[in-house]
């Protein structure tokens, strides 16, 4: 059984927002193939940060309504 975790966090400051994570795969180095003779990663890392820059000047309406 292959074990993975996923952890992410979200900051909020002024007009930036600020979202950055962590993932392991295959925590436990387990051995295993999905293609016979054909191995797969072992436990490997992945980390990662968006930026997103909030627009001040936001319309408030909606630019389509329907009824």
């Amino acid at each position: 059984t292959l074990s993975n975790i996923y952890v992410a966090k979200r900051f909020k400051l002024k007009q930036v927002e600020l979202s950055a994570f962590v993932q392991v795969n295959n925590i436990f180095n387990t051995s295993y193939e999905i293609i016979a003779w054909y191995a797969m990663p072992m436990r490997n890392y992945k980390t990662g940060i968006q930026l997103n820059f909030n627009n001040p000047t936001k319309i408030k309406q909606p630019w389509l309504k329907i009824s």
